[in-house]
């Protein structure tokens, strides 16, 4: 799978870098044009994650969060969504320091994304 996005930054220490990095960057995604179907599912089920962090903050399960973060984490880069990657880290650092307010930032800053990225093919 070829893709294309652009650079964010390695690290974002602040809400206020992650809000920026995602109203600036990454949220067109060049994929190939054969491969399209498969990323605009792949999205769809990013969107599924958030209503399962929810409901696992919900019942302070912060092991699911930490989990589904981490599966985001790895998927996002592997899909090329690098911005995704970055909030899948944040979720899964969150978890593991039992972070509430910091994991609903970093779910309100992946509904943005997701509501915001473009796919364009190449």
């Amino acid at each position: 799978m070829e893709v294309k996005t652009g650079q964010l930054p390695n690290t974002i220490t602040t809400m206020e870098e992650m809000t920026e990095a995602n109203r600036s960057q990454g949220t067109l995604v060049f994929i190939e044009a054969d491969l399209m179907v498969i990323a605009v599912k792949f999205l769809k089920h990013r969107t599924e994650d958030i209503s399962s962090i929810n409901i696992a903050l919900q019942q302070a399960d912060f092991l699911t969060v930490m989990r589904l973060g981490h599966n985001l984490k790895g998927a996002g880069a592997s899909y090329g969504f690098s911005y995704l990657s970055v909030l899948g880290n944040h979720l899964e650092q969150a978890a593991q320091n039992q972070q509430p307010e910091a994991i609903q930032q970093t779910v309100r800053a992946l509904q943005t994304y997701l509501d915001c990225v473009e796919l364009a093919p190449i």
